[in-house]
C-alpha cells in the first residue's frame, strides 16, 4: 500500500481509493463520479458526494488477499 497523497493528485477516473476526511478524522472509501449533472468525490461509506466533508488526502486500496475468491 502506498502512503497518503495530497487530494489534488487523487485519480478522477472512477477508481475507488481510501480518502481521509480531515473534518471527521477517519478514512472513507470514495471515488470521483459524475451523476445527474454533478461531478465530484463520491463517499461510498456515506452514500453521498463530499460537499461538506472534503477529503484532504487519499491512498490506493491494498491488494486483495491472494486466496480471495
Amino acid at each position: 500500500m502506498s502512503d497518503w497523497q495530497p487530494i489534488e493528485t487523487a485519480p478522477k477516473d472512477g477508481t475507488r481509493v481510501l480518502f481521509w476526511l480531515a473534518d471527521e478524522g477517519f478514512p472513507c472509501l470514495a471515488s470521483w463520479r459524475k451523476w445527474d449533472g454533478y461531478e465530484g468525490f463520491f463517499l461510498w461509506d456515506m452514500g453521498d458526494f463530499a460537499d461538506h466533508n472534503l477529503p484532504s488526502h487519499w491512498m490506493a486500496l491494498p491488494h486483495p488477499p491472494e486466496d480471495a475468491r
